[in-house]
């Protein structure tokens, strides 16, 4: 006997039930108003900072493609597709001797994959200065993030997936220090039938860091990402962010090439994927009219240093992004 098809309101109950529209509506509830955007500017700009040269090399269009330990970064949601355990290490040397540092790890389980990772950007000593504007004795400043990750397949699916973080956040400049916490959401789908992935993202959800009377929001940031398999080895990625409080919208293009196939039983080899990326930049903060949309084509060598351990050996990648400020 064939089952009664629902009817409207019955059709429309499982439509919002669906969880990509649930994440997209609580996106939507989570961006606040443009009168609240005209007075509120970011702060904890080292969240901005992208792990992994993989990501850089791709312009950060890594939202659909991550699934490995740097889905911690792009889009927690990734991670469910991560087969074996991993470890990651991502390390660059900034300038007036400022470092970014990284280490995430991740363990797929029958119950999910669960991750854990540290963030941190230190500056080398700094000279203090007093309210007269004298010399007095110098001082350091870094940030922290703390991170425990899980995500996981819907059940009765192998291609769609949802996850989080959980994110304890810690800033300090000379005796000062703050502290807050903050979480991501990320979902990705995989299609089976055809090379597509799609994944979306919410970074950076929580109150702002305060130090003393001053308080500056997170960078909360939502991400829509895409990424083709055009043949083989080709792959092409895209990227839209839109960073809220800063009123600055992203645009990340990227593409792969995998010189070498992918490691399988009996090859030795691994893979060996060159970057090149294109990245456009449209702002509208603090000015009358918004930016026009400014291209950056990065390709080249890199400053940053990513190590990824697997079951199996060591992979090291190395890539390079343009310099940009990280409050604009």
């Amino acid at each position: 006997m064939q089952a009664p098809r629902p009817g409207l309101i019955d059709a429309l109950a499982i439509a919002i039930c669906r969880p990509w529209v649930l994440f997209f509506t609580a996106a939507l509830l989570l961006t606040p108003s443009s009168l609240l955007l005209a007075a509120l500017n970011s702060g904890a700009a080292f969240l901005k900072i992208g792990t992994g040269a993989r990501p850089a090399a791709l312009g950060g269009a890594y939202t659909a493609v991550a699934g490995d330990v740097d889905a911690m970064y792009y889009n927690p949601g990734g991670l469910a597709h991560l087969t074996k355990r991993e470890l990651g290490a991502t390390h660059a040397e900034w300038l007036l001797g400022t470092r970014f540092d990284f280490i995430g790890f991740a363990q797929p389980t029958a119950n999910g994959t669960f991750g854990v990772g540290v963030t941190r950007l230190a500056t080398g000593g700094q000279e203090g200065r007093d309210a007269n504007r004298q010399a007095t004795s110098g001082f350091e400043a870094a940030d922290t993030a703390y991170t425990v990750s899980y995500s996981r397949k819907l059940t009765g699916s192998r291609a769609s997936s949802l996850g989080g973080n959980l994110k304890l956040l810690r800033s300090q400049i000379g005796p000062y220090s703050a502290q807050t916490v903050a979480v991501d959401l990320g979902a990705q789908h995989r299609f089976a039938d055809k090379p597509l992935s799609l994944g979306a993202s919410v970074l950076n959800i929580g109150r702002g860091l305060k130090f003393m009377d001053q308080s500056d929001p997170l960078p909360l940031t939502l991400s829509l990402g895409a990424a083709y398999r055009i043949a083989g080895p080709l792959n092409l990625a895209l990227d839209v962010r839109r960073h809220v409080y800063d009123q600055r919208t992203d645009v990340g293009i990227g593409t792969e090439y995998a010189f070498l196939p992918r490691r399988r039983p009996g090859n030795h080899r691994a893979e060996l994927p060159r970057g090149l990326h294109l990245y456009a930049v449209r702002s509208a903060r603090e000015r009358p009219t918004p930016q026009p949309w400014r291209p950056i084509l990065n390709v080249g060598t890199p400053l940053l240093c990513w190590v990824k351990i697997h079951r199996q050996g060591i992979r090291l990648h190395r890539g390079q992004v343009p310099r940009r400020p990280l409050s604009s």
